[in-house]
């Protein structure tokens, strides 16, 4: 059957999975920032931009393919398969099907867009997709080929290829390229926010991979006048510190992967929700917990670390989460603290609700309103969603709720 859809070529050589598919999903936010800290935000894009970077390694035809591929066909526009959406067909599937059984839950399959049956580049078919159920697909049109059990499954998304790949040739017969695609249509996905809430706002407590090293900062608005020949000036106009962090995030199993996609669609970049951002622990262990306290208990007793003289109940340090082993996790904020001796005693503005001792106390962490720090957030698939896929999350703090 012909690969050639309308304007549209199929792009047909899966990647090296040696290295990881690269997908970034990119939205707009314009953000207006007073001298006090407060932002202003506008979501310019409702649907991210969406790009895929894998390399593809050929010898022999595949190589031959992919240069007559990239001649012919230039820019494009594309279809391109999802690799990480790949299954394989549990059943035989007759020629002249109108219908294709397969799953359908977390992956980009679309009413109106395209799929490919594929068993090699040479053995393939485009086939169009009229509506998307649980239990498969329903064509529009039929299959012209027969398509054993086993051949693979992939969605298709219409893109362009906007950077000319370099082939960089291992031998006479074989060369790696680097290819880079923009997707050229929407790709709406289900955007749904924590349910959990701190206060008024959605709570992140899905806890984070911890990698070997990660960073946190307390970053300041600050403001210099330097006059090259006097004083520095130095303006904090806000007053306050605006803490940043980085969360690293390893997402196995197609369930995870979808949810997880799911909560990137409710955040869209800087624009981070209708609220403009969340509650995110620090995941560190930021106060350690001295005394017992009951659960009715509106103070706890800390090991003393300086709260008293800097923390001071502001933005960022006041508000924490208690992590106890085999219990629930209060959160409270801070509305007084004073030092006392090797101790410090910090008073809560309620009850804990669950008895805490340092023994069953695995880490007091601060909590803080965060927002994305950047509009593009980039996953890289290890293997297919039913695998792994890891994902670095830098936050920002942003207005205090």
């Amino acid at each position: 059957m012909s690969l050639i859809t309308g304007d549209d070529v199929v792009w047909l050589l899966p990647p090296d999975w040696s290295q990881p598919v690269i997908e970034t999903l990119t939205w707009l936010t314009d953000v207006g920032m007073s001298r006090t800290g407060v932002r202003q935000k506008r979501q310019l894009r409702l649907a991210p931009r969406r790009g895929f970077s894998f390399r593809v390694v050929d010898d022999a035809v595949a190589r031959r393919l992919m240069s007559l591929m990239r001649a012919g066909a230039g820019a494009g526009p594309w279809q391109l398969p999802i690799w990480h959406d790949a299954q394989r067909l549990a059943a035989g599937l007759d020629a002249g099907a109108e219908s294709i059984p397969c799953a359908t839950a977390g992956y980009d399959f679309a009413a109106g867009a395209k799929a490919l049956l594929w068993t090699s580049p040479a053995d393939c078919e485009v086939v169009d997709i009229a509506a998307v159920a649980d239990e498969g697909l329903t064509l529009d049109g039929a299959t012209a080929a027969s398509w054993p059990a086993g051949s693979r499954l992939y969605p298709l998304r219409r893109a362009l290829l906007l950077t000319p790949p370099q082939e960089s040739f291992l031998s006479a017969a074989a060369s790696a390229t680097a290819v880079e695609f923009q997707l050229d249509e929407p790709c709406d996905w289900p955007a749904l926010l924590p349910d959990v809430e701190y206060g008024d706002a959605p709570l992140l407590e899905d806890r984070p991979s911890e990698p070997q090293d990660w960073s946190a900062s307390w970053g300041r608005q600050l403001q210099q006048t330097d006059p090259q020949t006097g004083r520095i000036t130095v303006l904090d106009q806000p007053g306050r510190p605006f803490r940043a962090q980085q969360t690293f995030w390893q997402i196995a199993g197609r369930q995870d992967n979808a949810a997880f996609r799911s909560l990137l669609y409710g955040l869209a970049g800087r624009w981070s929700g209708p609220q403009g951002g969340l509650w995110l622990p620090s995941w560190s262990q930021d106060l350690r917990l001295a005394a017992p306290a009951a659960e009715d208990a509106t103070q706890i007793r800390i090991e003393w670390c300086g709260y008293t003289r800097y923390g001071l109940q502001r933005p960022g340090v006041r508000d924490i989460r208690i992590e106890v082993a085999g219990g629930d996790t209060p959160y409270a904020r801070i509305i007084d603290s004073v030092e006392d001796g090797s101790t410090e005693l910090l008073t809560l503005d309620g009850p804990l609700g669950s008895a805490i001792t340092p023994g069953n106390v695995r880490q007091i962490s601060f909590v803080a309103f965060m927002q994305l720090a950047s509009d593009a957030i980039e996953l890289q698939h290890v293997t297919d969603a039913d695998g792994l896929t890891t994902c670095e999350l830098d936050w920002e703090a942003t207005d205090e709720q």
